[in-house]
């Protein structure tokens, strides 16, 4: 187990770090990055395979054999129009999500569960202090935009960063800054770790004013009307700050609450030679499913939105060309797998709310705020096939998923028995027994 974890931590920390080399330090050397990226989702995939036995009751591995069913039908279906090589070099991504989550919570239920948390934390500690100084160059070298991806480098992954920073700090808070055995947020904590999350700032995501309110409203704790002034106050900084900087960073701040900019940033614009919305990608997807649905149901095939660098892209990839650049994790699974994976993969990354009614009161609004994340970014982009993402976020909501779990099953005590009941229950007997020792 000692070794599972040790190479989760290389897996991650290379791919945390392999945009920044492959795109800025190093762009020289981005083919061998590549490379390396697919030898380490090999690598977790390989973890995953020895946990699956072990754990076949675990609903990513029940979840985990039906999208290989379903792959199977969509990789010989489509083998004609993209081939089996790139077909199956696209399904690393996916893959990736399950095994991450497979190996997770085979470590959660080892022993090592506690050590790899405290790695864990710190591991995240370290990333997102990583981004402050990347991103703040990278600002300075292009201003604000979707080069200032931090760690991620210059791919666009400015989205993901900020997402990713938020849910840390959320993490983060509830670990160290919740109060009261789990039923508020310390204000001191939220005021430190919000630090972290100064990249955000400076990459001018529209994002951010999506997911900074939903942020500080699950911070609040309403059974106590004076309690919700400091935080109040502070949330109103912090988007007062957002929209301050953004009008001054980017200008014309005021445009993101005009109807016409939002409907030509989300369903339609009529210009040429620009990244077409994300809503009307889904509609473009829409009219190419009504000439096949069959191609609605098992896919187009994996593959359609890669090739390029390792693999050459195919002639259909080439033909679809339109729908690369920003696209919402729907639309990129949906064309892909078609809607029987789509509901698979969206099964698995929300079945980690089973065990929401058992949580304390922190762990529970940091498992919405991850939910919130999520119904975002299906629309948003792909960030749950980013393997750094993933892998993080994976770790979050198994811990969310077993800590609930584990209050579930958690037997009776002595206090919660009646006296006949103690005496004739053998659980109570034992806790009693190993307490005395």
């Amino acid at each position: 187990m000692r070794l599972k974890i040790v190479l989760w931590f290389a897996v991650v920390g290379f791919n945390a770090l392999s945009g920044i080399v492959g795109t800025q330090i190093l762009p020289s050397a981005d083919r061998y990055v590549r490379l390396l990226t697919g030898g380490g989702d090999l690598m977790m995939i390989t973890l995953a395979v020895v946990s699956i036995f072990p754990h076949r009751s675990f609903y990513g591995v029940r979840l985990l054999g039906a999208f290989l069913v379903s792959a199977f039908i969509t990789v010989v279906v489509n083998v004609d129009a993209l081939g089996l090589v790139a077909q199956l070099s696209a399904l690393r991504q996916p893959l990736f999500l399950f095994s991450a989550l497979i190996v997770a919570y085979d470590i959660f239920q080892s022993p090592h569960r506690e050590r790899f948390l405290r790695w864990f934390t710190a591991f995240l500690v370290v990333f997102a202090l990583a981004q402050i100084p990347t991103s703040v160059l990278q600002f300075i070298q292009f201003g604000p935009g979707d080069e200032v991806g931090g760690t991620y480098g210059l791919r666009g992954g400015s989205g993901y960063v900020t997402q990713v920073l938020f849910l840390i700090v959320f993490f983060l808070l509830t670990r160290y800054g919740s109060l009261h055995e789990g039923m508020r947020f310390s204000l001191t904590k939220l005021l430190v770790f919000s630090v972290l999350l100064v990249p955000c700032f400076l990459n001018e995501t529209k994002i951010s004013f999506v997911l900074l309110p939903a942020f500080l409203l699950l911070m609040l704790e309403t059974r106590r009307i004076y309690r919700l002034v400091p935080f109040l106050l502070f949330g109103g900084l912090l988007l007062y700050g957002l929209y301050s900087y953004y009008d001054h960073a980017v200008g014309g701040a005021r445009v993101l609450l005009d109807e016409r900019f939002l409907e030509r940033y989300l369903l339609y614009d009529r210009r040429q030679n620009v990244d077409i919305p994300r809503f009307q990608k889904i509609f473009l997807m829409f009219q190419l499913f009504g000439k096949n649905i069959w191609s609605a149901i098992v896919g187009m095939g994996y593959g359609l939105f890669a090739g390029g660098h390792l693999i050459e892209a195919t002639r259909l990839s080439r033909t679809l060309a339109y729908f690369g650049g920003s696209r919402g994790l729907v639309l990129t699974l949906w064309m892909q797998g078609g809607v029987i994976a789509l509901g698979i993969v969206i099964s698995t990354i929300f079945m980690f709310l089973r065990p929401l009614g058992s949580l304390t009161s922190t762990v529970r609004r940091f498992a919405l705020y991850v939910a919130f994340s999520l119904v975002a970014m299906l629309f948003y982009n792909e960030a749950m096939l980013d393997r750094t993402f993933a892998a993080l976020v994976s770790v979050m909501m198994v811990w969310v998923y077993t800590s609930g779990r584990d209050a579930e099953e958690e037997p009776p005590g002595d206090d919660d028995l009646l006296p006949d009941e103690q005496a004739e229950h053998p659980v109570a007997d034992a806790y009693a027994t190993s307490s005395d020792h």
